[in-house]
């Protein structure tokens, strides 16, 4: 596992956060499957599944050679794979810790990822993810070749014009107050616990419509102005739907 800390999520962040991948693996893969972030996914059609990506992005990924695959929205095939990670790292690596400083934060990350991340046992076999990625992942992986650093990135650093400054600027202040209206609603909705549409057991045999709950998570419901109830027996699920809907409302 690799983890990276970022203060926006725009699409220089992201492609930073996969280079720190690459570094860090020694290796590039042949495929990178990615959640469905605006700054990289322009649109997926759901009933298509066709996907336009950023051009900036596809340039990316042609630089180092991997091919990006957006996962299925709602898909536990792919979303989970993307998700079941950061749920993990969330919970061991940060959750219920405090830092003095970024830096400190960034530290603790690298400590747990070497340290604890990469040493645990797996199942039965009693291997780790460390060794487990020397026999079997390492050779399969395209050499770096020394490759600097993707230009944009280098650009962004080194050499920006006023307007364009001015213009990513501008972007970041918008991503902040977006994060922060999220966060706001969040704190004010006062959910009781984190539940997500990715969590729910579709397999537990209750009888739920998962593509209606879908339907729902595009909380059309609420540009509309309507109540959404949630009937069943008790145990079925319907405060883990309650939640994760509320949140996808936010």
């Amino acid at each position: 596992m690799y983890i990276q800390a970022f203060r926006s999520e725009n699409l220089y962040t992201w492609m930073a956060g996969i280079e720190g991948a690459l570094r860090y693996f020694d290796g590039v893969p042949v495929e990178i499957l990615i959640d469905n972030p605006k700054a990289m996914v322009i649109e997926h059609n759901r009933g298509t599944h066709d996907v336009i990506l950023n051009e900036t992005f596809k340039s990316f990924a042609s630089y180092w050679g991997f091919t990006p695959r957006a996962c299925v929205p709602v898909r536990p095939q792919t979303k989970g794979k993307v998700g079941n990670g950061v749920g993990y790292a969330k919970r061991n690596c940060l959750a219920g810790r405090e830092f003095e400083s970024w830096e400190a934060m960034e530290a603790h990350i690298a400590k747990w990822l070497v340290e604890e991340s990469d040493q645990k046992r797996l199942g039965d076999a009693g291997d780790t993810p460390q060794a487990r990625f020397e026999s079997e992942e390492r050779m399969v992986l395209k050499a770096l070749e020394g490759k600097a650093p993707f230009p944009s990135i280098r650009e962004v650093k080194e050499r920006v014009s006023y307007r364009e400054l001015v213009y990513r600027l501008c972007c970041e202040e918008a991503e902040y107050e977006d994060e922060r209206r999220i966060w706001m609603g969040l704190t004010i909705a006062h959910f009781p616990s984190v539940k997500t549409l990715d969590g729910f057991d579709w397999k537990s045999g209750v009888s739920v419509d998962q593509r209606q709950i879908e339907e729902l998570s595009q909380c059309r419901w609420v540009a509309d102005g309507a109540s959404l109830f949630l009937l069943g027996s008790p145990g079925v699920g319907k405060t883990h739907l309650a939640i994760a809907l509320g949140r996808e409302a936010v």
